[in-house]
């Protein structure tokens, strides 16, 4: 299973892929997305022109393609904290049940991205149970205060950089219309 999110926070999905069949469930009680896995042409994973998240697009037959984004499952509000690792993880896996294989990864995300270097505070509390089908969402505001500030702190600074930039880039565009209509 592989949590993923359109382009908004309010868009949560549930991808779970086996042997056979493909499913995208809204975690808001939207109707579930079946495609069989025989119907997927490719899948591939790119930095989108949307965002610095990685995306994966998924090519199916006679169907418009599917774009995913997958999220970190324990920092979701963090938006400039890509997660390759997932995105990876469903390329491949997609490519190995494809292919007949059987695929090596943990189906569970939460599980998957416990042991790497950069996870909040709260994460590695004992006892946590980690239910894949329960939304990243939940575990975050559940342990907000726990959640690590730095994050919070990076990606407020990663908004402000941006923003200066785009606002600058504005300015500088409105300068240079400016001077040749006054030349």
């Amino acid at each position: 299973m592989l949590l993923t999110q359109s382009f908004s926070n309010d868009r949560l999905l549930l991808f779970t892929i086996n042997s056979s069949t493909c499913s995208l469930k809204p975690l808001s009680g939207l109707p579930i997305t079946n495609f069989p896995l025989h119907s997927v042409k490719d899948s591939f994973l790119f930095h989108g022109r949307r965002s610095l998240i990685a995306e994966v697009t998924i090519l199916i037959e006679d169907q418009d393609p599917i774009t995913l984004i997958p999220i970190n499952p324990f920092d979701p509000p963090v938006f400039f904290h890509r997660n390759d690792a997932e995105a990876q993880a469903i390329v491949r896996i997609v490519s190995q049940l494809k292919k007949g294989e059987t695929p090596d990864d943990n189906s569970n995300p939460y599980l998957r991205q416990l042991h790497k270097k950069d996870v909040p505070n709260y994460v590695t509390a004992k006892g946590m149970n980690w239910n894949e089908n329960i939304s990243p969402w939940e575990y975050y505001y559940s342990n907000m205060k726990s959640v690590d500030w730095k994050r919070k702190l990076n990606a407020a600074i990663a908004r402000i950089i941006l923003l200066i930039g785009f606002l600058a880039t504005t300015l500088m565009i409105i300068y240079i219309f400016y001077y040749f209509i006054s030349n």
